[in-house]
């Protein structure tokens, strides 16, 4: 039988996660859901073309990477010691339910005002996935282990996210002018 109301930790009390403070697991878990966030919207939109290639990266792709990782901090800063109690995996998989709820409720209550709010829910699937991938990411992080492969991971999708988003700008990505059959 499952105990949906575990008085237990679900991480060893001597996890170095336990002792975070709310801040402490709000960033680390606001830096995870980015890298997370910038991962998936590389993979999504990858180089051959997928949901409009990389030129994406300049339209509203840049509102879940700041969006999403900051409302995650938020909901980990308020409910983190309540989340505790948990395992790494059931704490994301609630995380990621919370953040696809709020996100879907922005998005109806944006959408009876305006019909460019329904976008919104185009985000609920990706930021639920971010935010469970993310929040065990970043308790792995606490400890020396994980901290060696977290923060260097972390580093290189940020760098290739950033890298990628300056060929955008440079117009690396955009289709070659074709008049008549000649490339211009």
């Amino acid at each position: 039988m499952v105990d949906l109301h575990p008085v237990e930790p679900g991480i060893r009390l001597d996890h170095p996660w336990m002792r975070r403070s709310r801040w402490g697991m709000a960033w680390r878990t606001w830096l995870g859901v980015l890298t997370a966030t910038m991962a998936g919207l590389l993979l999504l939109l990858g180089p051959d073309g997928g949901l409009g290639g990389f030129s994406g990266l300049s339209g509203t792709a840049t509102h879940p990477l700041v969006f999403i990782p900051l409302l995650a901090g938020v909901i980990v800063f308020a409910l983190g010691p309540r989340l505790r109690r948990y395992s790494a995996i059931t704490q994301g998989f609630l995380l990621g339910l919370t953040v696809a709820a709020v996100v879907a409720l922005i998005a109806l209550g944006a959408s009876a005002f305006d019909s460019w709010g329904a976008v919104f829910l185009v985000y609920c699937p990706p930021a639920f996935v971010a935010c469970a991938v993310a929040l065990p990411l970043a308790i792995w992080s606490t400890t020396q282990t994980g901290s060696r492969v977290c923060w260097p991971v972390a580093g290189v999708a940020a760098l290739f996210y950033a890298a990628v988003s300056l060929l955008v700008i440079g117009g690396a990505f955009d289709a070659p002018d074709v008049v008549d059959g000649l490339s211009s």
